[in-house]
């Protein structure tokens, strides 16, 4: 890092804590924790921006191909028949059945009313945590739809359909 300030083990210790600083010194045998360090952050920078185009490019392939294929009134992330907001009633292992899809409809309601007044579903969209995105295809949405990809053409099974049949 060119012109960066020198950061020394007391730096380190300030923000980071003696014990889990402990952990690089165990590994280096205490020769360089700190670069070891430094050299950690740079792999979680690089990591965490593949990550993010990742979760862009995600989000949008989810928003395109939904959005061509809903016909419902409101933007499928709004609409109480889309594949994220339908209850999808499951039984857990005490017998209670919870909606598989709460958590989908919380962060989408939560969002909604914490943007302006004016946000747009695209604002939605773009402000949804890539935990949303990967809910879509776990396993409640593969029992509920029939198939993962089932999401993806709009269909409840195999032979049921939704109105994103266009």
């Amino acid at each position: 890092m060119p012109n960066a300030p020198k950061i020394d083990r007391a730096h380190v210790i300030s923000w980071l804590s003696e014990p889990r600083y402990s952990k690089y010194l165990e590994v280096t045998r205490g020769d360089d924790a700190v670069a070891l360090y430094l050299w950690n952050i740079g792999l979680a920078q690089a990591v965490l921006k593949d990550v993010s185009f990742f979760e862009v490019a995600l989000r949008n392939a989810y928003d395109r191909a939904i959005s061509s294929a809903w016909s419902g009134s409101d933007h499928w992330l709004l609409d109480d028949a889309s594949p994220v907001r339908r209850p999808i009633p499951r039984t857990n292992k005490r017998g209670q059945v919870n909606d598989a899809n709460r958590l989908n409809g919380n962060s989408i309601d939560h969002l909604r009313n914490g943007l302006r007044e004016n946000a747009t579903a695209d604002d939605i969209v773009s402000n949804l945590t890539l935990g949303f995105w990967a809910h879509m295809t776990d396993r409640s949405h593969e029992r509920d739809c029939g198939s993962r990809s089932s999401i993806r053409h709009g269909r409840r099974g195999p032979t049921e359909t939704t109105s994103m049949d266009g």
